[in-house]
């Protein structure tokens, strides 16, 4: 499977109109409270960074 780079914005407008947003949020929810469990309270960046000290 080779890279086929990032999505469109109108590639995310399509996936995001498909999704039912009660389910999502729930997932969502769901998924933060796991994480919130496994972190047993440090900081987690869930958007691949790392937390910077400035």
């Amino acid at each position: 499977m080779g890279s086929f780079g990032i999505p469109s914005h109108d590639t995310f407008g399509r996936v995001f109109s498909r999704l039912d947003p009660i389910q999502l949020e729930r997932c969502f929810l769901n998924w933060m409270s796991v994480l919130a469990k496994a972190s047993k309270g440090r900081l987690i960046a869930i958007d691949g960074k790392t937390l910077r000290h400035s």
